[in-house]
């Protein structure tokens, strides 16, 4: 009887070992099929694109500004010459002139605030509003000039006259700056020199040969490319 109490103990002992095996290997093959679940991270909203800032298209040019009627006058960036530019519904009537021997009559159309007139010879002249001036290039006889053009209230101007004496076609073309400062040049038949002087207010008493000129002031719409006035 003292021999059977041992065996017994050891009997219970393996038949618990057994099981707890077998409950160990069923545990790890459903550990091993099954991989963990990934941790649950809140959905978050997509982020809504953004595009580099070099992607983006560039913000488009402010536009020019409309001409104002009137006449803007100014000079060239070297300040060896003037320039005045009537404008009027549009129609433009410009003049270049050094006060010498250079000049230059111009005619075209502003259109969306962008200047655009040409004249004999190849002559011509761009130009941009910018509030109350006009900023741009003028091609003359070969040479170029940057001009600046403010809006210049009468009697500053653009004026021009014409007669024959002698049988000698004569024409001026007057620029009156803003400041009261004038600057023309009397065309004697394609010989250019300085202009006589002109009373913007009188817009007479100007001679040529002992031939009276009466002087008009240029609009837009005058004709001052292809003819002299009459």
């Amino acid at each position: 009887m003292s021999n059977r109490g041992p065996v017994l103990t050891l009997l219970a002992v393996t038949a618990l070992a057994v099981v707890l095996y077998g409950f160990n290997v069923t545990t790890t093959r459903q550990t091993a099929a099954s991989p963990p679940a990934a941790a649950q991270v809140p959905a978050q909203p997509p982020a809504a694109d953004q595009p580099p800032a070099a992607d983006q298209p560039p913000a488009a040019d402010q536009p020019p500004a409309a001409a104002q009627q009137g006449t803007y006058a100014g000079r060239t960036a070297d300040n060896k010459a003037t320039i005045a530019i009537a404008v009027q519904d549009g129609q433009v009537a410009a003049y270049v002139c050094d006060g010498r021997r250079v000049e230059s009559w111009l005619q075209g159309t502003i259109v969306d605030g962008r200047l655009t007139v040409q004249g004999a010879s190849d002559a011509r002249a761009t130009g941009t509003v910018e509030g109350n001036a006009i900023f741009g290039t003028v091609w003359v006889n070969g040479k170029q000039w940057p001009y600046a053009a403010q809006l210049a209230s009468p009697p500053a101007g653009l004026y021009q006259g014409s007669a024959t004496a002698n049988r000698t076609a004569n024409r001026v073309g007057w620029i009156v700056l803003p400041d009261g400062t004038q600057v023309g040049v009397l065309n004697r038949n394609g010989i250019p020199k300085p202009a006589p002087r002109l009373d913007p207010k009188a817009l007479s008493d100007v001679t040529v040969d002992g031939v009276q000129i009466e002087p008009q002031r240029v609009v837009g719409g005058t004709l001052v490319v292809g003819r002299p006035p009459a």
